[in-house]
């Protein structure tokens, strides 16, 4: 269990090109399988920007800036580790699947405790 003194300080997007999703249920998975047994919930930190030119559109991008996350054990719900990746502790963010053609904004991640990162799905 950890301190409970350690608090996120919640993440705020401007709502033009920085946005803040927020997911629940995100699977935890130690050496490579979903079997230990943990749960959390994800704060998703982004930025989409395009870039344009007299002719059109250049660029579309969109990517994570940070992530928190709150893992609870699944058994107790005590609260086992608190992570947000602005703290430099070892943890990464990576974005997978990024696809232009619907909606634009993560819809699931997953925790790898192996890797140390949050692998953020769009």
């Amino acid at each position: 269990m950890i301190l409970e003194t350690k608090q996120l300080k919640k993440m705020i997007g401007n709502g033009v090109d920085e946005f803040v999703t927020e997911l629940d249920t995100v699977y935890v998975f130690c050496k490579n399988n979903y079997d230990c047994n943990l749960q959390a919930t994800v704060s998703v930190k982004w930025v989409f920007n395009t870039e344009l030119r007299d002719y059109g559109i250049k660029s579309i991008n969109a990517y994570t800036v940070q992530a928190q996350a709150t893992i609870t054990n699944l058994e107790t719900n005590e609260v086992v580790e608190i992570i947000d990746t602005n703290e430099l502790d070892g943890w990464t963010v990576e974005d997978e699947g990024l696809n232009y053609n619907n909606s634009i904004c993560p819809s699931q991640c997953s925790i790898d405790y192996k890797d140390s990162s949050i692998i953020i799905d769009w």
